[in-house]
């Protein structure tokens, strides 16, 4: 029997964040921009640091009740998931992290990357009982380190080849490179994805059942049809990768296993993320509570989970 999702998410409470961080990340790019005329080399680079460092902290307090909120309003059965992670504790976490990072010139990011999922992860359950995250920041580091040598060979190799530098560059030679990057982060995209989907949950370890390269291969066709469409397809692309990711997700133990689901329908859902999509742009972007709202109603809405009969349960039910 398939059980499924419901999402409760209200655009009219998420508004007032939205708008207090969309306010702020503008009026900092403003202030910047206005800065920046003809400074010292040095000055534009402190001046460029610190924005990084202002627009990030930013962004992780934003997230921080915009991932509170759709965790609070993500249903099964008729109950909800709750979420009790306190905004003291995380910004200690974020803060902390942030800074360590820089201090590390990024070293450190796959550990403060874990930390952020095991405290947003640990902090929820559901019918009361918790979640576990399971990786943690070491093997995500040796993930990135090994997935981003593609791209480490490929600037390496521009570096010898006379026009290669980025004021140098044509038109169609920029674009290039630039769709030959998102292919070359493609196994980096599939891998940190599958490195965060591990954890457990009232004895079960929910993770994905995939295969490495047929998943690239999935994740580059998809991209593929949208860099020739120029960006058209992309709906397309997010909600089939959606449908065959979700579809290889599983809760398991040695007795029990629930299968993941998603009912695609593939022309509908298209242009309904489209419709959202152009409300968002012709809004500037204050749309994007609504947004979330509908888009997360229909794709969650439509995702189920789905008990797997073992031969147990078989020959229960033939006796």
């Amino acid at each position: 029997m398939k059980n499924y999702f419901d999402f409760l998410f209200s655009g009219k409470k998420f508004f007032p964040y939205w708008f207090v961080f969309y306010v702020a990340i503008m009026a900092i790019m403003v202030i910047f921009q206005v800065s920046m005329k003809k400074p010292p080399v040095h000055t534009a680079l402190l001046a460029t640091l610190l924005m990084v460092v202002v627009v990030t902290l930013i962004t992780l307090l934003f997230y921080y009740f915009y991932l509170k909120m759709v965790i609070d309003a993500t249903r099964l059965k008729d109950e909800n998931f709750v979420f009790k992670g306190t905004f003291v504790r995380f910004l200690s976490k974020a803060f902390s992290g942030l800074v360590l990072t820089i201090l590390t010139v990024g070293i450190y990011y796959p550990w403060f990357k874990a930390t952020m999922a095991r405290f947003f992860v640990n902090k929820t359950s559901y019918q009361d009982k918790p979640f576990e995250f399971q990786p943690n920041g070491t093997s995500l580091f040796v993930i990135l380190l090994i997935t981003s040598l593609p791209l480490f060979l490929l600037f390496y190799i521009l570096s010898f080849i006379p026009g290669g530098t980025v004021g140098e560059r044509s038109a169609w030679a920029t674009f290039g490179i630039q769709v030959l990057t998102y292919f070359l982060i493609i196994p980096m995209i599939y891998s940190v994805y599958n490195w965060f989907m591990n954890f457990d949950y009232d004895g079960l370890n929910i993770h994905w059942e995939t295969d490495l390269w047929e998943s690239m291969g999935k994740i580059a066709l998809e991209l593929f049809f949208t860099v020739i469409t120029f960006g058209i397809y992309f709906p397309m692309m997010y909600i089939k990768l959606y449908h065959y990711f979700v579809g290889r997700t599983v809760a398991e133990n040695e007795l029990r296993k629930y299968n993941f689901g998603y009912d695609i329908e593939q022309k509908a859902d298209f242009l309904y993320f489209w419709g959202q999509t152009l409300l968002f742009i012709v809004t500037l972007g204050f749309y994007y509570p609504w947004m979330v709202q509908k888009l997360g109603r229909r794709f969650i809405s439509k995702t189920y989970v789905e008990k797997v009969e073992t031969t147990e349960d078989e020959a229960e039910v033939s006796d």
